[in-house]
């Protein structure tokens, strides 16, 4: 089976397939970047992302990474 996106990744652990790990909850990565004159953040992303699918998923948001 491929994993296309963490959407797959996430069905797989709520449907309770048999996985070999538990998904502790969600990190979002790359949530915004930071200017390096003025330390702005920028969300080029957009942002929200990570919220958006614990709260689908019934899951706990870990923290993002900026």
């Amino acid at each position: 089976m491929k994993l296309k996106t963490i959407y797959d990744i996430l069905h797989l652990s709520w449907f309770d397939c048999p996985l070999f790990f538990k998904i502790l909850g969600v990190i979002e990565n790359m949530s915004c970047f930071k200017c390096p004159h003025c330390g702005e953040p920028s969300y080029i992303f957009g942002s929200g992302g990570a919220r958006r699918i614990v709260d689908e998923m019934d899951m706990e948001f870990l923290g993002k990474v900026c």
